[in-house]
């Protein structure tokens, strides 16, 4: 909710619920999912204000407050740092747990490509360069994140084949062979 209204500069109740659709949880966790958005609004009154008409209050992020999500700490360390350092300081797959909704597949496509984006010229360069231990580095480091990248897998399998890790080909191997590779 917190990380929806941060990146939305106002949203009705109904707007909230469809960003992340209660509807996909059992019913006693949706009704429970209901009760603390209202209940977060109603204890973090400086935090999140009500704004409009009575019967359709807009939900609005108090200027007070600072809200980060991971996708928002990401996506900024990745323009502004070092890619490697943020993507293993990650704290893994982003917006994990949530159900698909037209909100969270969009916020995973843009991480998706900011990820791949900040990583392609590192592992073309290391590639280039006959690097295989920096290319596992860096292709595990981006499947810490996008943990469903196919084609991280296979470039990261190849990359420890050239290394003759043979532990580290075997459980390449096994987790390419789940996203449903070689």
């Amino acid at each position: 909710m917190l990380v929806y209204l941060m990146e939305h500069s106002r949203a009705l109740r109904s707007e909230l619920l469809a960003a992340v659709p209660v509807s996909t949880f059992e019913p006693s966790a949706m009704q429970h999912i209901i009760r603390a958005c209202d209940r977060l609004t109603r204890q973090a009154e400086d935090v999140i204000v009500l704004e409009g008409p009575y019967d359709q209050p807009y939900q609005v992020l108090s200027p007070l407050w600072e809200v980060r999500s991971d996708v928002s700490r990401l996506l900024h360390e990745l323009e502004h740092g070092d890619v490697l350092t943020a993507l293993e300081q990650s704290g893994g797959a982003c917006l994990r747990g949530l159900p698909d909704s037209a909100w969270v597949v969009r916020r995973r496509a843009e991480l998706a490509t900011a990820v791949l984006g900040a990583l392609e010229p590192l592992i073309a360069g290391a590639e280039a360069a006959g690097a295989a231990q920096d290319v596992v580095r860096l292709t595990s480091a981006g499947l810490r994140v996008l943990p469903e990248q196919r084609g991280l897998a296979e470039r990261r399998l190849q990359a420890a084949r050239a290394c003759e890790s043979e532990d580290g080909v075997a459980s390449f191997q096994a987790e390419l062979k789940m996203l449903g590779g070689a």
